[in-house]
C-alpha cells in the first residue's frame, strides 16, 4: 500500500513536469530564420474624440411693441389756459359737450375765456360772463387774439319811386286849321311833380312836327298847334316824354281831323 502511494505521487510529479515543458515550448517564439517574415503590426485606430456641439442661441421673440392707450379727451388740464373767443359774430357756450344742448349764453368775438377740460372737440370754459363754466366748440377758440373784424355798412335798397305819365288833348276831333293842346302829367307815387321838361311829337299822314313845355305844381305840362290842313280822316298821334333825374318817361296820345 505505501509503495502505491509513492508510484502515484512520482506519477502526478511526472505529469506535472510534462506539462510545464510542453506549456514552455508552446509559448516560445520561434526563431527567426532568414525566410521568416516578420510581422508588421496593424496600425490601431486611434478613436478621435467627438466634438461636443456648442449650445446655440436660442432666437427670442420680438418683444411687441406696446399698445398705447388713448388719450382721455376729459382729462383736466394742469392749469388754466387764456383762450380767446375767434367766432366771426358770437360763440354759444352750451351745459353740455354736444351741438344740441342748451345755450348759456354768447360770448362776442374777442371774448376771454379760461379753459379747463377737453372732451372730444369741445372747450369747458369759465369766464366773467360764464362764473358757472360752459363748453364752446374747439374750432371757434384760439391761444391768439383776434383782429376785429372792419365794420361794413350793408346799402339800404332805395324805395323804388312808381312815376306815371298820363297824355290827352283839348279836342280828339278837331276841324282843319284848328289849334288843338296836348297836355301831359307826371307824377311820382299819386304826385305831381314840378319843373319837369315835356317835348312832344307829332306824327302826321306826311310830315312830324313837335313842340314842348315845362310841368307845373301839379304836374301838368301844356303846348298848342294849329293843326293846318291835317288830312282828314287820319289819326295823327302825339307822343309826349318827360325827362327826370336821367330817365324818360313817355306816353302817346292821338286826335283825328274832320
Amino acid at each position: 500500500m505505501r509503495g502505491v502511494k509513492k508510484l502515484a505521487r512520482w506519477i502526478l510529479i511526472g505529469s506535472g513536469v510534462l506539462v510545464m515543458a510542453c506549456a514552455a515550448v508552446a509559448c516560445a517564439p520561434p526563431a527567426e530564420g532568414p525566410d521568416t517574415p516578420t510581422r508588421t503590426p496593424r496600425p490601431t485606430n486611434t478613436v478621435k474624440p467627438t466634438d461636443v456641439p456648442k449650445p446655440t442661441n436660442t432666437p427670442q421673440a420680438a418683444a411687441q411693441p406696446t399698445a398705447t392707450k388713448p388719450r382721455d379727451t376729459s382729462a383736466l388740464t394742469p392749469t388754466p389756459r387764456l383762450m380767446f373767443v375767434v367766432a366771426t359774430t358770437a360763440a354759444n357756450v352750451r351745459a353740455k359737450p354736444e351741438s344740441n344742448a342748451q345755450i348759456v349764453v354768447q360770448l362776442p368775438r374777442g371774448a376771454q375765456v379760461q379753459v379747463y377740460e377737453m372732451s372730444g372737440e369741445w372747450y369747458r370754459v369759465q369766464s366773467a360772463q360764464v362764473p358757472g363754466g360752459g363748453w364752446i366748440a374747439a374750432d371757434l377758440l384760439s391761444e391768439k387774439e383776434p383782429e376785429p373784424l372792419l365794420a361794413t355798412s350793408t346799402p339800404v335798397p332805395a324805395i323804388a319811386e312808381k312815376a306815371k305819365v298820363t297824355a290827352w288833348v283839348s279836342n280828339q276831333s278837331p276841324a282843319q286849321n284848328s289849334d288843338v293842346t296836348v297836355y301831359g302829367k307826371f307824377t311820382i307815387d299819386g304826385v305831381g311833380v314840378a319843373g319837369v321838361p315835356m317835348t312832344t311829337r307829332w306824327r302826321y299822314k306826311s310830315e312830324t312836327a313837335d313842340c314842348s313845355g315845362t310841368t307845373g305844381n301839379d304836374g301838368v305840362a301844356a303846348c298848342t298847334r294849329q293843326i293846318g290842313r291835317a288830312t282828314k280822316g287820319y289819326t295823327v298821334q302825339i307822343e309826349i316824354r318827360f325827362t327826370y333825374e336821367g330817365k324818360a318817361y313817355s306816353a302817346v296820345t292821338e286826335f283825328t281831323p274832320r
